[in-house]
């Protein structure tokens, strides 16, 4: 028919109208034939055997479809027609009636209310999550280096996506080069304090030991200028003994 050698009524009494060439499961490799339609609210489906078609012609079936007045009516008439007509094979009849009774509305709308609720809910803890980050962030402080000296930060060291995570909040008096290299190291990654009087505290800690260090070394080159004053004294006293007693002499 599709060749255009029979005309679609030569095709209903077609010796081969009903031979099977594709059925589901007899061969893995079978391909289904996969097709659209476009149906809308009134319209009304039929799905049959060829005990139905093969019996009662195309005509027969879109009017028997028509002039009944429920899906129901509808399978019965043309499950009758088709016997009244010879019966000659089993008649199977579905018949769909697309319908607006609220309930594809209603479930699109439940549909759509539960994505936006769970929408809300991860927006609900993206923004949630973005607040404790942003918290922790800014309630963060840290001891690092700017411009040689020792300076407080708020945030915490490093960046993300090209954004700084800290800021400049104070700058010591403290040089970076009075402290031992351990803790210039340290302080190049950053040591992270409690609070901002911790870091303050620790300020203060590292001000304490520079000048303890600072008197310590004065202390001892104290004591050296003074052991090497003495020993010059002692020499000179010595000399002089020494001379004193030659005259004597």
């Amino acid at each position: 028919m599709d060749a255009g050698e029979i005309t679609a009524d030569e095709a209903r009494v077609h010796p081969n109208r009903s031979v099977i060439t594709r059925a589901l499961g007899s061969d893995p490799n079978m391909y289904a034939d996969h097709f659209q339609i476009g149906v809308e609210t009134g319209d009304r489906l039929i799905l049959c055997s060829d005990g139905l078609s093969s019996m009662i012609p195309d005509g027969e079936i879109e009017r028997i479809a028509v002039q009944s007045t429920t899906a129901q009516i509808c399978t019965d008439n043309l499950v009758d027609a088709a016997l009244a007509a010879g019966g000659t094979d089993n008649v199977t009849v579905v018949v769909v009636d697309l319908v607006d009774d609220g309930k594809l509305k209603a479930a699109l709308g439940r549909r759509r209310r539960r994505a936006l609720i769970a929408l809300s809910a991860l927006l609900a803890v993206i923004i949630l999550g973005g607040i404790i980050t942003f918290t922790s962030i800014t309630g963060s402080v840290y001891l690092g280096a700017h411009n040689g000296v020792v300076a407080i930060y708020t945030g915490v060291p490093g960046s993300f996506m090209g954004l700084d995570l800290h800021w400049l909040s104070d700058e010591s008096t403290v040089h970076l080069h009075d402290l031992p290299e351990d803790t210039q190291n340290r302080l190049a990654e950053g040591i992270p304090q409690d609070s901002m009087d911790a870091a303050i505290e620790t300020i203060s800690k590292y001000r304490k030991q520079i000048y303890e260090e600072q008197s310590k070394a004065a202390q001892s080159a104290s004591n050296l200028r003074a052991g090497a004053t003495e020993d010059a004294a002692g020499a000179t006293s010595s000399e002089t003994t020494s001379t004193e007693g030659g005259g004597a002499q």
